[in-house]
């Protein structure tokens, strides 16, 4: 899979026509920026819920068995 990749970047660089690099290459950066991003605020949203259900918790009385 590893050659394929690099095979195909050097084919968006050799290629005039259609593939322009300097096209696909920021568009893969904004791609990959968008991907980082969302694992972040997803990450966040995760923490923030655990922290409401946590202090929601505090506030239910523990009964014993």
């Amino acid at each position: 899979m590893g050659s394929e990749s690099a095979g195909t970047t050097m084919n968006y660089f050799l290629d005039d026509r259609i593939n322009k690099a300097q096209i696909l290459f920021p568009g893969v950066g904004c791609f990959l920026i968008a991907v980082f991003l969302g694992a972040a605020l997803h990450a966040s949203y995760s923490r923030d819920n655990l922290a409401k259900l946590q202090a929601q918790n505090q506030w239910v009385p523990q009964h014993s068995l």
